[in-house]
């Protein structure tokens, strides 16, 4: 243990001969911070190349916007509401790197707009803000006919991570459509309830190879434990696993004298 104190100390010490050095970058950071500040007029025209069909022009102005942040607010709300719905898109996308409540704000009428390009990355922001407060605000498109609205929809609250929308994903295991139920297998195991373990046994039966794999993966993750489980194996093979997952969580329950196993976490 003082082997390590003393290692651990040597590592704060600063290195003889680079304060200069240091002084230098400290210069150099100032600058690129100085050279981030945007005035109204340089977001203004940062937005407008949102617009381009250059790739390599809106994906420069989007970085740029993003890292000015709070600065670009104002332009970028302006154009909001454009008529152009690509750059409604990408005003959008970038309103979802911006960590405010003004952005935030901002993206939630998107979610009304009448493009499914710019309501799906409406959806996408709200992930992206990872608010748990923002959940209310997507499970409306949990019940969309289309499942691309499903899929983004699962996406965005797997990236929130928050327990609180644990019923409409597990729901969303069982979803007709098998890139939904993809999607809702990783986002349980973003989400890491011990309570979605029962889902994810029953997605090991899924009669997709990759729900399968991703359930797999997810329960590991969560369990903490392992029963070998080879997703490509013929169904007798995967129906013995799955049978030794489902008598260890059946007896995981059971011996949880807390009573918490299987239960969603209240908040």
């Amino acid at each position: 243990m003082k082997h390590c104190a003393i290692l651990l100390l040597i590592a704060l010490l600063p290195a003889p001969g680079l304060s200069g050095e240091q002084n230098v970058n400290d210069d150099a950071a100032e600058e690129t911070k100085k050279e981030q500040v945007l005035d109204a007029a340089q977001a203004e025209a940062l937005v407008a190349q949102l617009a381009s069909a250059k790739r390599e022009v809106h994906t420069a102005a989007a970085d740029r916007l993003a890292e000015a942040g709070e600065q670009a607010l104002p332009a970028l709300l302006k154009q909001a509401r454009s008529k152009n719905e690509t750059l409604r898109a990408r005003v959008t996308a970038v309103l979802g790197r911006i960590d405010s409540p003004q952005a935030l704000d901002g993206i939630y009428p998107q979610l009304r707009d009448k493009s499914p390009e710019v309501c799906c990355e409406a959806i996408r922001a709200v992930g992206n803000q990872r608010k748990p407060e923002s959940i209310d605000r997507l499970r409306p498109f949990l019940l969309n006919k289309d499942p691309l609205f499903r899929l983004e929809t699962v996406m965005a609250l797997g990236r929130i991570g928050d327990s609180l929308a644990l019923p409409e994903v597990k729901r969303a295991a069982a979803d007709d459509d098998p890139n939904v139920r993809k999607a809702a297998v990783a986002a349980l195991g973003l989400i890491g309830d011990t309570s979605a373990i029962g889902t994810l046994i029953d997605s090991l039966g899924d009669e997709h190879k990759t729900v399968r794999a991703i359930a797999y993966a997810a329960l590991k993750t969560i369990s903490g434990t392992d029963f070998t489980f080879k997703p490509d194996d013929d169904e007798a093979t995967r129906e013995e696993a799955v049978q030794l997952w489902k008598t260890w969580w059946e007896t995981q329950k059971k011996g949880d004298t807390g009573g918490n196993a299987g239960k969603e976490t209240e908040k």
